[in-house]
Order: C-alpha cells, then sequence, then structure tokens
C-alpha cells in the first residue's frame, strides 16, 4: 500500500513556471546580430539650366521715345498759352475745354493729334514742378484745372462749387451767404478774394437796384466737341 504523502506544495514561481505563464531565461543573452546596411550616397549636385532671352532691338525703356517727345511738346505748350488762357477765362476752366483747347492748339502747330492721356500726364508733370496748381475735382464730380501755382482752400472750393451750378455760373454775395451758410462779410471777403486771384470777375449793379454780381467765366463751358481718348 502506496504511502499518502498529501497535497503537494509548491511556491508561486514553480506554479507559474508548471502552467506555462513564467520562461525560465538564460543568464546571458546572445548577441543580437545587426545587418550592416549600406550608406545612403549623397545627392548629385543638380546643374541648373540658365535661360538668356533676348529683347527685339526695337524695344526701349518706358518713356523713352515719340510718347516721351509728345508730354515734352505738350509741357512747352501748355506753359506758354497759360498766359492766353487766363486772359480769357480767368485763373480756372473747366477742364474739358482746357483739354480741348491744348488738343487743337498742338494740332496747329505739330500737325498731329494727342489724346486726353498725353495732356493729363503733361498737366501732372507741371503741377509737380510748381508752373500751376493742377486739376481739381468739385465735389459734384467737375474737374477744373487752375491755371496758377497756387491752389484751392476748402473754402474757395465750395465757392467755385456753388458757382458751377448757376447758368451762367456768377454768385451774388447774398446768394453765397444763403447757400453756403455763411455771414455776409465772409461770403463777400471770398468773393474779392477769387476776384483779386483772377479766378472771378466783378459785374457792378445797376442804379436799378441790381446787385453787384461776381462771374466765374472758367466755369462756363463753352466746348461741346469730343476729343480723342
Amino acid at each position: 500500500m502506496s504511502e499518502d504523502r498529501g497535497p503537494e506544495k509548491l511556491t508561486i514561481r514553480d506554479l507559474m513556471r508548471r502552467l506555462g505563464i513564467l520562461l525560465k531565461v538564460p543568464k546571458q543573452l546572445p548577441e543580437r546580430r545587426t545587418e550592416e546596411r549600406p550608406e545612403p550616397r549623397g545627392e548629385l549636385p543638380v546643374e541648373e539650366e540658365v535661360i538668356e532671352l533676348r529683347l527685339p532691338g526695337g524695344a526701349r525703356e518706358p518713356g523713352e521715345g515719340e510718347e516721351a517727345k509728345v508730354i515734352e511738346r505738350l509741357e512747352v505748350l501748355i506753359t506758354k498759352k497759360i498766359g492766353e488762357l487766363r486772359e480769357e477765362y480767368g485763373d480756372i476752366m473747366v477742364y474739358g475745354d482746357f483739354v480741348a483747347a491744348v488738343v487743337r492748339a498742338y494740332a496747329d502747330e505739330h500737325g498731329e493729334e494727342i489724346s486726353i492721356w498725353d495732356v493729363e500726364e503733361a498737366v501732372k508733370h507741371l503741377a509737380e514742378e510748381g508752373i500751376i496748381a493742377g486739376i481739381f475735382t468739385l465735389p459734384s464730380g467737375a474737374r477744373i484745372i487752375r491755371l496758377s501755382p497756387k491752389g484751392f482752400g476748402k473754402d474757395e472750393l465750395k465757392v467755385l462749387e456753388i458757382a458751377s451750378t448757376k447758368v451762367p455760373p456768377e454768385l451774388t454775395v447774398e446768394e453765397l451767404a444763403m447757400e453756403a451758410g455763411w455771414p455776409i462779410a465772409k461770403a463777400e471777403e471770398l468773393l474779392k478774394a477769387l476776384e483779386e486771384a483772377k479766378v472771378a470777375r466783378h459785374v457792378p449793379g445797376s442804379y436799378a437796384g441790381e446787385q453787384d454780381k461776381w462771374y466765374f467765366p472758367g466755369l462756363e463751358r463753352r466746348e461741346e466737341s469730343e476729343v480723342k481718348g
């Protein structure tokens, strides 16, 4: 009869080994072999392709050539005509009338037509040089040009704006004061200042009680012909 030994006593470590949960790891692990990979080759230099562009032989820099000559001729022409235009129109003109007068004078002198853009470029140059004040746009959208170097103040432009709505373009002191909301003294002072600057012309009233007026000849449109653009 075999001897009953009773239940076998196992440690937790032995039990885990029997169940395959704990594996016996050798004390010394074999060295891991690494495969040698060839080092990446450096990128080959890329040769840049240079493309040479050649401009046509007749190409010119901007501002050179016939167009620049036209602008120069216009500057001389406008400078010579300033005195004549101021005598007829005063110190200001409706810009459309000014352009028409210049285009006509250029055709008479040089026998060829020019565009309004040529005239505008010449005016811009003369304004930069301080020969004329240049172009002004009134609140109504009307464009005028001042033929002297002096510009306009805010109140002066207000007077011109009101006068430009009249047919003919003339104002009395009372009309200006009422429409601008100014005192009589201020309205009269501005009209006299514009008269002195040759922008307005004083028209004395009559003995029949007609009031003095200030006429703005440069604001009266005279040219109806179209100008080539």
